[in-house]
């Protein structure tokens, strides 16, 4: 469903991605793994058509990003629904505000509809009884939820997530972990995550890819990934300062 071909892209003279090659399947959770300033999110705003490569290409679903026209480009990225690191919530909205917003703004949707919908979808997350709160009258773990609420509510095809259990404690990653896993079975979209956190990215992932130095180093379910040999992605995933990654 996203294939990279080649990927490449640099920044003032510092070349960020120096030719990725993925596919993400259609169905699957992949989750791309690596350290602080190996390229994740510039990734992930090529795979959304945020920016544009300057060599190689994007492709959802056999269509190169970079050729398509405004409209067309504006109605792939609706095929999107994306899980924001802090969650991104309006803070001057209520929730039911949050989770509908694109529903509001993109659709002739009535707010009473829209507000059904936020409710179905706050259901799933397990937040039911939060649709008046206000963001700061919420946890962290529970801005996370709304935020994932928001992303599905557009029913989109693929789901992106940024490091989505980033500044939580141990058992509320692990809820956010599980709800992502359970949603992923129960809608059965296409998901594509970033993160550096290994608990999460063993929790639901079907298969996992490391970036390295601007480059894919080595893909497979997380199993093959635990048995590596790869001694770079051996030290990554052990969290160990001893090997040839250096600290950034």
């Amino acid at each position: 469903m996203i294939t990279l071909d080649h990927l490449q892209k640099g920044f003032g003279g510092r070349q960020v991605l120096k030719g990725v090659d993925l596919q993400v399947k259609r169905g699957e959770t992949l989750v791309i793994i690596g350290g602080s300033g190996s390229g994740k999110s510039v990734l992930m705003k090529h795979v959304i058509g945020l920016l544009f490569a300057d060599s190689g290409q994007v492709r959802i679903d056999g269509d190169d990003l970079a050729q398509l026209k405004e409209p067309e480009l504006t109605r792939t990225r609706r095929r999107f629904g994306m899980v924001f690191q802090n969650a991104a919530l309006f803070d001057s909205m209520n929730v039911w505000q949050n989770v509908g917003f694109a529903l509001m703004q993109h659709t002739k949707k009535r707010k009473k509809a829209v507000l059904e919908i936020a409710q179905h979808y706050l259901e799933m997350v397990g937040l039911p009884d939060v649709l008046y709160r206000m963001p700061s009258e919420l946890s962290g773990g529970m801005r996370k939820r709304v935020g994932l609420a928001r992303a599905i509510a557009t029913s989109p095809e693929i789901l992106l997530y940024d490091e989505p259990t980033t500044g939580l404690d141990p058992v509320t990653s692990d809820v956010i972990n599980r709800l992502i896993r359970s949603l992923q079975e129960q809608l059965g979209i296409t998901s594509l995550m970033i993160t550096h956190d290994m608990v999460s990215a063993y929790h639901v992932a079907d298969r996992m890819a490391m970036l390295y130095q601007g480059k894919i180093i080595e893909t497979g379910t997380p199993e093959q990934i635990r048995a590596t040999d790869n001694p770079y992605v051996r030290q990554f995933i052990s969290g160990s300062s001893d090997g040839p990654i250096e600290a950034g």
